[in-house]
Formats: structure tokens, C-alpha cells, sequence
């Protein structure tokens, strides 16, 4: 999860065809072209997201006439998803989901009481990322206080009113299974795969990950660089100030445990075959332009065989960036956006993707915006 996205935690597979034959590939013969990006559509919780929904839609709409994969994070909506695959049906017909998997969350009144007496009398009148910011300021200790189901019960909808909020949230549980663990967003995989090719395979991992739904898309493709094996993630990180809580030692041990599980999901999948794994690792080695973030995390990667071609390039540069307009201009940059590459004997290159702002009408006036807080990386395969 992104850490944008992480702050506001305060408060079976879904194949789908979505068009016809297979449409005409874009790219060369011998070649392939596979991309990450982070859409960062979390609603409530980051910055003009209803503004910046289309214009995703749109930007990855013109990607995807060059592109034979496409692999997303997230898209915590599931309407959200389906616009997207939609949007794109007429490039990349082919898309993966895993359903969401709903686990319990419900507050007792005796724990939800003071934060609502606190926020009813410091935030009043406020709704989503002002709620938010008004809550972990003014309330912060009613915050940390609430259990793990009851914090993803009350942050489920922040559009609501603080009483609707408190109704349906100490009226018991809310339907998910009570013997699964609580998750944010009613327990939705954010990761999402398309393809312009048939699924020859599929299949997906649910991941060990507090407090959020974590997963591993699978699909093996017939692509003009051969046959991929292609996994799609989104590994997880520190949800802000919030205290861990899983079943590991730390948010950092949990992203690392994760980096393995995936490592033995590419393993058992892939039998020897080309891989490509993408999306938003939460991890990344240091560059000449970047630092690097969770290095034991990336070496549990690198150390079974997966390589990061783009990290290699003398041009590689940050997905996490100071000059992105959803970052601080003094934030660290990092590179935790990956297209990772094992047993390809063609060559690779890597490049960014979206980074340029566009102008988007928030609230009646003009503002330019970058897309995401991350950027998106394409890989090109060439076969030798």
C-alpha cells in the first residue's frame, strides 16, 4: 500500500473477456511490452481522486495500444475496476481479479463512543481526507485505541455521516467471515491484470498482510517475445503511525515474508518458464538517483534469480519521486515499482511511464496534478 494511502488508515479469480478475438498486436514481432502502474484510487483517503479517475482511464487507454500487459494497483473499488477494464477492452481484452474476501468488522459503542464524542466536537462538519487529517490531530488517541475491525469498519465509508458511520458499525458484523482477519475496503484485492493475449493459464496467491487484502495474480501468455509466465502484486508496507499487528515483527519482516511467499508462488508457477513479476514491491535497491527501501525484502527477490533490468540502466531513475505534485519535494526518492525479469534469454528495456502532470478541474478551478504519487515502468522484451 502506498504511503499516502497508509496514513489514512485511521479511520477464486474474476476472469474476464471483455471483448472479441484477440485484438491486432501493437508492438514489433519478437517483442513484448509489459507495465506497472499505481493508480492510487483509494476514495477518501487520497487527493482528487473523482478528478483523477478519467484521466487515468484515459492515459492508460493510450498506453495500451502499445502495450501486452498491463498490470495495476490500487483499485480498492471494484466499479473503479470495471471502468478500467472497459476503457481498455479495445487494446487489452483480457483481465484478472480476485474477488474480494471480506473478513469482520464491527465497534463495540464502549470503543467507539470517545472517538465519536471527540470528533463530533473538534471535527465536526468534516467528510474524508479532512476527517482524517482532523482525527489523527485532534483525536489521535481514540485512533489508536480502536480494535483492528473496528478501525476497518469505520473507514469503510468516510463520505458518511459521522452517526451513519456509528449506526452501522456497532450494529454487529458486517457480513465478512468471522474467521478470517479484519481488512480495509470490505476485504478487496487492489491488484488487477490485463492482457492483450488469452490466458493459457491463470490462477492467484492470497499473501500473509495485516490488516489488507495482499495477492498474486498468475497468467501464463503466448506473447511475440514467447511465452510469459507474468505475476501481478502489490506488496505491502507501514500503514503510517499505526502500530503492527499482524504476525510478524514488523510492517518491514511482513513486506519480506511476502517478497518469499511470492518468491515459492513464482517457483511453484513457473517451472522453468520465462517470468516477468510487476507491480508495486514496497522494496528497492539504491541507485544513483534513488535510495533504496527494504533491501532485505529486494534481496529475498534478486538472490532467486529475478533480476530488475530498469534498476540497471544507467538512466534509471525514482517511480517515488520528490517532483511528483503528490510528494513532498523533499521526500526521499525510491524505486519500489518493479518489472522484475528470470530465465528471459532476449533482451530487456526498461523506461517510466506517466510522468508527466496534467490539468484536471478541481473544485471549479484548473490544477495541474501528476496522474499517481508513483509513476508507472514499462518493460520491452526483444527475442534474440
Amino acid at each position: 500500500m502506498r504511503t499516502g494511502l497508509l496514513l489514512a488508515l485511521f479511520l477464486g479469480l474474476a476472469p474476464c473477456a471483455c471483448g472479441g478475438a484477440e485484438s491486432e498486436h501493437a508492438s514489433e514481432a519478437g517483442q513484448a511490452r509489459l507495465a506497472t502502474f499505481n493508480a492510487g484510487l483509494a476514495t477518501g483517503y487520497e487527493d482528487d481522486v473523482a478528478e483523477r479517475k478519467p484521466a487515468i482511464e484515459a492515459a492508460l487507454a493510450k498506453e495500451a495500444a502499445g502495450l501486452d500487459v498491463l498490470c495495476v494497483q490500487e483499485y480498492w473499488d471494484e466499479d473503479h475496476w470495471k471502468n478500467l477494464t472497459s476503457a481498455l477492452a479495445a487494446e487489452l481484452l483480457y483481465a484478472l481479479r480476485r474477488p474480494a474476501e471480506p473478513g469482520p468488522v464491527s465497534c463495540t459503542g464502549a470503543e467507539l463512543d470517545p472517538l465519536l464524542a471527540c470528533l463530533g466536537k473538534d471535527c465536526a462538519g468534516k467528510t474524508d481526507q479532512e476527517l482524517v487529517s482532523c482525527a489523527l490531530a485532534s483525536c489521535g488517541s481514540h485512533v489508536s485505541a480502536l480494535s483492528t475491525g473496528c478501525a476497518a469498519c469505520v473507514t469503510q465509508d468516510l463520505s458518511l455521516p459521522l452517526d451513519q458511520i456509528y449506526g452501522t458499525c456497532t450494529s454487529g458484523s458486517s457480513g465478512g467471515s468471522a474467521k478470517d482477519t479484519p481488512a480495509l475496503f470490505g476485504g478487496t484485492f487492489d491488484v488487477g491484470l490485463l492482457s492483450r493475449h488469452p490466458f493459457i493459464e491463470q490462477d492467484s496467491k492470497r499473501l500473509d498482510a495485516f490488516m489488507v487484502r495482499v495477492a498474486v495474480l498468475y497468467a501464463k501468455l503466448d506473447t511475440g517475445a514467447g511465452e510469459l509466465n507474468v505475476f501481478c502484486t502489490h506488496l505491502t508496507s507501514s500503514i503510517g503511525d499505526w502500530a503492527y499487528g499482524g504476525t510478524h515483527q514488523s510492517w518491514e519482516e511482513e513486506n519480506r515474508f511476502e517478497a518469499q511467499q511470492l518468491v515459492d508462488y513464482v517457483n511453484a508457477k513457473a517451472a522453468g518458464g520465462a517470468v516477468v513479476v510487476l507491480g508495486d514491491l514496497n522494496t528497492g535497491p539504491a541507485g544513483a538517483t534513488f535510495e533504496a527501501d527494504s533491501p532485505a525484502s529486494f534481496a529475498v527477490l534478486t538472490d532467486a534469480g529475478l533480476s530488475a533490468p530498469y534498476a540497471s540502466q544507467p538512466d534509471a531513475s525514482c517511480t517515488l519521486c520528490p517532483d511528483n505534485t503528490h510528494r513532498s519535494p523533499t521526500s526521499t526518492p525510491k524505486l519500489i515499482d518493479h518489472a522484475l525479469l528470470r530465465d528471459f534469454a532476449g533482451k530487456a528495456q526498461g523506461s517510466r511511464m506517466l510522468t508527466e502532470p496534467v490539468t484536471l478541474q478541481v473544485n471549479g478551478a484548473s490544477v495541474k496534478e501528476s496522474l499517481s504519487d508513483h509513476y508507472g515502468l514499462v518493460l520491452e522484451l526483444t527475442e534474440q
